[in-house]
């Protein structure tokens, strides 16, 4: 015998499938639903959660090997495509964090970060800077996902103008959405050396077309965070 179950928002349908040796018109159906009998026949439609106790009771006299089968559940869950948002650490943080807090929804979920294998844990740790995507799956998987997305921005602490294609110009690329944001870049000792904005190709380490030399260099950058005017001051290290 066996049960077929789902998960609803409403009503689902139940249904016992014969199978070996039964014969369905020696048999019929009971179903239970917190030891109260609420329905009898092969199909049932469920309008509550809860686990059903499927009964079949036998119609004829129990002859071995023509007995009875024994009784079997079968759940019926809420579920729901969920409703939910995602909220990360503060810019600029070395640490970043991503944390997934459900608004509404039924279901049991679980949680796939850029593609990676589902957890049930709804945070996710020492984020790499860029662009990321959160998948949320019911763990039953019958009522499809809701994808978020979001951006963890850092700065680059140093970079290489070597000449190499890799790590040649810094910038500040997790803001190249803002078209407010703007760079300036100082020596140690407080020169203006360059204005970029994350938009363009960052800067390649020279002042006025001269190669400057291994050093940390400060910045300050004003940006736009969700409608708010920020600065943001640090340093890094060019190497060559």
């Amino acid at each position: 015998m066996n049960p077929q179950t789902g998960n609803v928002e409403e009503t689902v349908t139940l249904e016992v499938i014969p199978n070996g040796n039964l014969n369905s018109s020696n048999y019929d159906i009971e179903w239970y639903l917190n030891g109260t009998l609420v329905g009898t026949g092969y199909q049932y439609e469920a309008d509550e959660v809860g686990t059903y106790d499927v009964i079949p009771i036998k119609l004829t006299p129990e002859n071995a090997p023509d007995c009875s089968y024994e009784p079997t559940t079968v759940e019926v869950t809420l579920s729901s495509v969920a409703e939910a948002e995602v909220v990360v650490t503060d810019t600029f943080e070395n640490f970043a964090v991503a944390t997934v807090t459900i608004t509404n929804g039924f279901g049991t979920y679980e949680f796939s970060l850029d593609n990676e294998i589902f957890q049930t844990s709804n945070v996710f740790e020492n984020l790499t800077s860029g662009e990321h995507t959160i998948i949320l799956n019911d763990i039953y998987g019958n009522c499809g996902d809701r994808t978020l997305t979001f951006t963890v921005i850092k700065y680059p602490k140093f970079f290489t103008p070597n000449g190499d294609g890799y790590n040649d110009r810094w910038n500040i690329f997790d803001l190249k959405e803002d078209s407010f944001a703007i760079i300036s870049i100082f020596d140690r000792y407080g020169k203006l050396i360059k204005q970029i904005t994350p938009s363009g190709l960052g800067w390649d380490g020279t002042y006025n077309g001269s190669l400057l030399p291994s050093s940390d260099y400060w910045f300050v950058v004003n940006y736009n965070y969700n409608g708010e005017e920020r600065t943001f001051k640090a340093h890094f290290t060019m190497k060559r």
